[in-house]
């Protein structure tokens, strides 16, 4: 009886633990599902997107948070809020972002700093614009053109990469029927051996033919 009020005294007064930290104190997180999520199972569920876009928001505004949120909601997807040039900086290295949006307060403040921003940007559709001018309507409109053009560039990436890749398979195959072809042809050729070489020949032929099928 003694050891059993111990324990509960002990685990009464066990405390709890303290709340983790955000990794990134500096960056401020606009999440869109925030007020769309249900608990099942006590465990939280999110329905994403199959292409997740994510945007970037440098601005010392006082309103940037607002703007920031209501992007987020406008969109669909998370945006990211940095205040200085250095915390967008730090974001850029850890995230790769679809768009970035630079204030215009920040890029005329500093112009050395606003171009080292500027190629740290990778990938990301680069948008600036006047915060203080300039209504969320309007910013929604500019990053959803930004992203559209991202995507753009997204395909057509793919699609050179492929057909690079379809030339350097149709050369390789061509290079394969050739030397299969030449060595068929030496005099005095083992019957086994031939026949493993037109075997080959006969493979790299009809997959020189679907490739060119696939590129017509």
């Amino acid at each position: 009886m003694t050891r059993e009020m111990t324990r509960e005294k002990t685990q009464a007064t066990r405390p709890t633990d303290p709340p983790l930290r955000s990794p990134d104190p500096w960056l401020r997180h606009s999440d869109p599902n925030a007020n769309h999520r249900n608990l099942c199972n006590h465990k939280e569920v999110v329905v994403q997107s199959a292409v997740q876009h994510s945007v970037l928001i440098i601005s010392p505004m006082a309103d940037a948070p607002r703007i920031a949120d209501s992007l987020a909601s406008s969109l669909g997807c998370p945006v990211n809020l940095a205040p200085t040039h250095r915390a967008g900086l730090i974001a850029l290295r850890h995230h790769d972002y679809s768009v970035v949006v630079v204030d215009d307060c920040l890029a005329e403040a500093n112009p050395a700093a606003a171009e080292v921003l500027w190629q740290s940007f990778g990938m990301a559709v680069p948008v600036q614009i006047n915060f203080a001018f300039s209504g969320g309507a309007r910013l929604a409109r500019e990053v959803q053109a930004a992203i559209g053009r991202r995507e753009q560039q997204q395909v057509m990436a793919l699609r050179a990469a492929a057909q690079l890749l379809e030339n350097d398979l149709k050369s390789t195959l061509t290079g394969l029927l050739l030397q299969s072809q030449l060595a068929l042809a030496e005099p005095e050729l083992p019957p086994r051996l031939a026949g493993k070489l037109e075997l080959v020949a006969e493979l790299a032929g009809t997959l020189r033919r679907r490739l060119e099928q696939a590129q017509a």
